[in-house]
């Protein structure tokens, strides 16, 4: 929904009789970039097959698979592999094996279900699995099935396919990164416009204090709010109960450009739409990376944070910020909000006066809750306020954590997934 989305490979080029040769070669160039970033996004699985026959010869395939696609997805709840479904070919030295494979992770246990077909030669396997998903230390995810095959007497065969998942595929996917001595994750869902080469934006979303990942999108709908408009999401975990713990060993900052980057690389992120959102301590920690990391984010929206006057606060360039806040909060006072907003408005080189207070259509007049926006004038990149008027520390337009009052009243007025993605959506870096 919402604003219109700029593009990182637009260029405003003027091409008229007078274009010398050089200028025109610098477009192709450019040209060529762009198509090698899009097909950055779509490199081919690397499998390892493994045909291990009772007192027989082992056989095996490894390789990048020269035809089809094997996709493996995981789990957003506890981040284990959840399934492996696809037809490939995997290229071996002398012949080439066809796999198809359908095997499911049965929830809140390690067992799995469903079969491996294996066809070389004139010799087919249809293999029943016997051992559940497992993820090896390389990053890749491995399945055990046994075959029975080969005449008179039926002989038995154990498959090993071992799977690493280097397409796009649309679904839920854990990321690993070990940072700063430290083991950690997120949880990426990539839309159904994942299948695609094009490089697509992506959307950090950070969780609130004694929250976890997943409850992100249990209670805030996000990732079908992203499949409807074509974007990444990523859902990262901090270490402790909120983010930037007291340890001191815990590089927050650090560990979400390792993220990013990874976004990038392996998923085909947009770097020029990366942008950063957040509920709560998730909200203030939104500040920190539009302050922090203003040349890897390309606009942020803080849901009940706000940026503390004692934190230093040097972006380098004007960022686009929306914040929203509400008036019945009793964790995060909105006058914080409405300060943070003021502080963002002098870095981004907005005018001084009061900003245009606008009052939005009451809805749901039933929800007990307002909303007015404010916009400043003048301002090399946009600040936005919303203040939400009787509202608590809530993701506004979805269920609530806790049923209203115990943290506020919730809001029906607006729906904050589209807030976030009318408003970053408009953005691209410099």
């Amino acid at each position: 929904m919402g604003g219109s989305r700029g593009s990182h490979t637009a260029r405003a080029l003027r091409v008229g009789a007078w274009c010398a040769f050089v200028v025109c070669l610098a477009v192709l160039a450019f040209g060529a970039e762009a198509h090698a970033q899009a097909e950055a996004a779509a490199q081919p699985d690397h499998v390892t097959l493994e045909l291990k026959p009772a007192g027989g010869p082992r056989s095996a395939w490894t390789g990048d698979v020269t035809d089809g696609d094997l996709a493996v997805t995981d789990d957003a709840f506890d981040t284990r592999p959840a399934r492996i479904t696809g037809e490939a070919a995997v290229p071996g030295a002398d012949t080439t094996a066809r796999v198809s494979v359908d095997v499911t992770r049965v929830p809140f246990f390690p067992l799995a279900l469903g079969s491996v077909h294996v066809e070389v030669s004139s010799q087919r396997y249809a293999a029943a699995v016997v051992a559940p998903l497992k993820e090896t230390s390389a990053g890749a995810v491995e399945v055990t099935a046994l075959a029975l095959a080969g005449r008179p007497l039926p002989a038995p065969v154990t498959v090993v396919l071992r799977v690493t998942d280097r397409s796009r595929t649309p679904g839920d996917h854990t990321v690993r990164i070990f940072h700063n001595g430290l083991r950690r994750f997120a949880v990426v869902h990539v839309p159904p416009a994942g299948s695609g080469p094009e490089r697509l934006p992506l959307v950090l979303n950070l969780h609130g204090y004694l929250e976890r990942h997943w409850m992100v999108d249990l209670f805030g709908e996000t990732s079908a709010h992203a499949d409807a408009n074509g974007y990444i999401v990523a859902y990262p975990q901090s270490t402790g109960l909120r983010w930037q713990d007291a340890a001191p060993s815990v590089d927050d900052v650090g560990y979400l450009t390792a993220l990013i980057d990874e976004m990038v690389d392996r998923f085909g992120a947009d770097p020029a739409r990366v942008y950063v959102t957040g509920l709560s301590n998730g909200g203030f920690f939104t500040h920190v990376l539009a302050c922090d990391l203003a040349d890897r984010v390309a606009a942020a929206v803080s849901v009940v944070g706000y940026l503390p006057d004692t934190r230093p606060c040097e972006p380098g360039r004007p960022l686009p910020m929306t914040i929203l806040n509400g008036t019945a909060d009793p964790l995060v006072s909105h006058l914080e909000g409405r300060a943070a907003a003021a502080r963002w408005a002098e870095l981004n080189g907005c005018d001084p006066a009061d900003p245009t207070i606008t009052q939005l259509a009451d809805v749901f007049p039933g929800d007990g809750t307002t909303v007015e926006r404010w916009d400043r004038t003048g301002c090399d990149a946009p600040v936005v306020y919303f203040e939400v008027r009787g509202g608590g520390p809530l993701w506004y337009g979805h269920a609530p954590f806790l049923p209203p009052p115990t943290l506020g009243g919730q809001t029906y007025d607006i729906d904050v997934n589209d807030v976030i993605w009318d408003f970053v959506s408009q953005f691209t870096l410099p």
